[in-house]
């Protein structure tokens, strides 16, 4: 009795001892099941530490240049332009290097397509340019050098005629007319801006010109003014004139006074031509009396300069030829014939001779026949004038 109970304590003891051993067994095995996981893990986890050290420090870093840039915009909505920069404080942040981040800024440039009269909502679109191998040295690069951002926060402005006040003078006789822009502005704005008018020489009736405005763009902007254009055009007319050709001697306001001087200045060479008659005839001699005739018109012409520009004594001439007969006391009989000219006619914008009290010159050496006087006094003169008959 007593030795089956020692012996069902030993079998007790026994199945203890064998499942403690198996439990060791369990967990040394269990161990080393575990550590092929963690080497794996471990290893992954090296292996995407190098991956991010590799893209932090040695992959080029892509710039969206949209989210990094400044507008700045010039004038008011309508008619403002816009002028674009490197945000370099934001960039900064991206690249993570404060000296790469002002020198990109300094390297890069932006073109702003039609960057003129921007309203609110128009679409800007934007082009930037940068040294590529430079973006390479640095491991950087563009996500686009193209890219678009919409106009916004533009003010109003005062849109204002910037010509509303001047005062325009024309001087001098079409064509050589020139003019003057005064600025009769009371404004605070408008009296501090100039004017200047392109091509101010030699301008005639009809001609038009331009005259360009100058203001200090600052200012006006202090001021809240929109300048819609700068520049105006000027039609020249209704100014007096230079006779330029044929038609302008159809009018007797201007023709009948021109006669009249002409006839009664030679008329009065004519009557003291006793000298000339003795001179030019030997059968008329010093002592002798000498009367003349009314002068008679034979024809009278129009010369005009062939070039409007440069120098020219004159801009037109006007010559008269006249005929007189002459008779001296003995009965003898000569005809002489007289040419009168002057210069530089010109009329008034009602149509009237612009000064009547003009100047007459006559020309008595050469006029023993008309083609004479003609071609001495007049015809020379074709390389230069043209050259008009004025009573066919």
């Amino acid at each position: 009795m007593e030795d089956n109970e020692k012996n069902d304590v030993k079998d007790e003891q026994a199945k203890v001892e064998e499942s403690k051993q198996t439990k060791e067994e369990v967990k040394k095995k269990s161990k080393s099941s575990k550590l092929p996981i963690i080497i794996t893990l471990a290893v992954i986890i090296i292996i995407v530490a190098i991956i991010a050290v590799y893209f932090i420090f040695f992959s080029a870093k892509t710039i969206d240049l949209s989210k990094y840039i400044d507008v700045k915009y010039n004038g008011f909505n309508g008619y403002a332009t816009a002028e674009v920069s490197i945000n370099v404080q934001e960039l900064k942040k991206k690249i993570k290097n404060s000296n790469i981040a002002k020198r990109f800024a300094k390297k890069i440039e932006f073109e702003v397509k039609d960057n003129e009269k921007l309203s609110n909502g128009d679409k800007l679109e934007i082009e930037a340019s940068i040294s590529n191998s430079w973006l390479k040295d640095k491991k950087l690069k563009l996500k686009d050098k193209k890219f678009d951002i919409k106009v916004e926060d533009l003010e109003e402005g005062n849109e204002v005629d910037i010509f509303k006040d001047i005062e325009i003078k024309v001087e001098g006789i079409s064509p050589n007319l020139s003019i003057s822009v005064s600025n009769n502005s009371s404004d605070k704005f408008l009296s501090t801006v100039s004017y200047s008018v392109k091509d101010n020489y030699n301008l005639a009736n009809g001609d038009k010109v331009t005259i360009t405005a100058y203001y200090d763009e600052d200012d006006a902007e202090e001021a809240g003014i929109v300048v819609a254009k700068d520049t105006m055009e000027y039609t020249i007319k209704d100014q007096s004139y230079y006779i330029n050709s044929k038609k302008d001697l159809k009018d007797e306001k201007i023709v009948n006074p021109l006669q009249d001087s002409f006839r009664k200045k030679v008329k009065e060479e004519a009557d003291d031509s006793n000298y000339l008659m003795a001179y030019a005839f030997d059968d008329v001699s010093y002592s002798d009396k000498v009367t003349a005739s009314e002068p008679e018109l034979v024809d009278y012409y129009l010369l005009t300069a062939k070039k409007k520009e440069g120098f020219y004594n004159s801009y037109n001439k006007i010559y008269y030829i006249y005929k007189v007969v002459f008779t001296s006391s003995t009965g003898v009989t000569h005809e002489w014939y007289f040419t009168a000219c002057t210069e530089n006619i010109a009329v008034s914008a009602d149509g009237k001779l612009l000064n009547d009290n003009f100047n007459i010159f006559v020309y008595t050496d050469k006029g023993k026949t008309l083609d004479e006087s003609y071609d001495y006094y007049i015809d020379e003169q074709k390389k230069d004038y043209t050259i008009e008959s004025l009573k066919k």
